[in-house]
């Protein structure tokens, strides 16, 4: 059996200047009915013909007519199906980016107040310590308090085509959660944003037939500290870094997070 394309062909293009529909039609020579039944001279013709033509997918196969001796006339019909993802327009486009911001509070343990007054008279000095037991040496304590503390939340909305979602995409992603950014990131300065991890949605088809996956990005902020006043020093922190104080002397910063360069996660350019 041989098969061959007509010049006999229609097609429809929609705003996007993408093949939306279409229809091919086939000739056979050789497929005889003693040899070959309708459906598999069908099966042939659809093996043949193209999966895609611009957006529109190979939907379905119909002989038009029988012509005898062989020859089979055959129409493939090509149509574009919508789908959409989480929301997403028809008209999203791989590596596009929406950002969207939000406020959100967590409760943290905290050893030293922004002010302390002391009532009473002959108070020992405090300094700014929370719940301080009043000795020093070994024998000081200092319990703390737990507040409420701010954080600005963003999250990043990428769209990526199928085929870039990968091991090696997921283990980037693997890598780089926990980390806080060692290099500006979206406007904000080293050591303020720490990367939550992502989800991804299901894919979806776009109205130029390219099928993408969304991904969203979390991100929490926390501003630098440029002049903190613990035990009575001026300390500088970054954003997540955890700040101590040891007795009512020293005060310490703590690096809790490890440095990466989150430009590497492909946004906030």
């Amino acid at each position: 059996m041989e098969i061959f394309l007509s010049a006999n062909r229609i097609k429809s293009m929609n705003a996007s200047r993408s093949i939306s529909s279409a229809v091919l039609t086939y000739h056979t020579r050789g497929a005889l009915p003693e040899e070959y039944s309708d459906e598999q001279v069908l099966l042939a013709v659809l093996d043949a013909a193209p999966p895609k033509i611009g957006a529109a997918e190979l939907v379905s196969g119909s002989v038009v007519e029988y012509h005898g001796g062989g020859v089979y006339e055959i129409e493939v019909s090509y149509e574009y199906t919508p789908m959409t993802v989480r929301g997403r327009t028809a008209a999203r486009r791989a590596m596009d980016e929406r950002w969207y911001m939000a406020g959100s509070n967590t409760t943290e343990h905290t050893l030293t107040a922004l002010e302390t007054t002391a009532w009473g008279d002959n108070a020992p000095p405090a300094g700014n310590l929370v719940n301080w037991n009043g000795k020093t040496g070994s024998l000081c304590a200092i319990s703390g308090a737990d507040i409420i503390n701010s954080t600005v939340r963003e999250n990043c909305l990428l769209t990526i085509p199928a085929q870039d979602y990968t091991p090696v995409f997921r283990r980037k992603i693997a890598t780089l959660t926990g980390s806080v950014n060692d290099r500006a990131f979206h406007g904000w300065t080293a050591g303020e944003v720490l990367f939550l991890g992502c989800n991804s949605g299901l894919p979806g088809v776009n109205d130029q037939g390219d099928e993408l996956i969304d991904v969203t990005f979390k991100f929490a902020i926390r501003r630098n500290r440029d002049s903190l006043l613990i035990n009575g020093r001026r300390v500088s922190a970054d954003g997540w870094d955890i700040v101590w104080p040891l007795g009512t002397e020293h005060v310490y910063t703590s690096r809790v997070y490890p440095r990466n360069d989150l430009n590497l996660l492909g946004v906030g350019r």
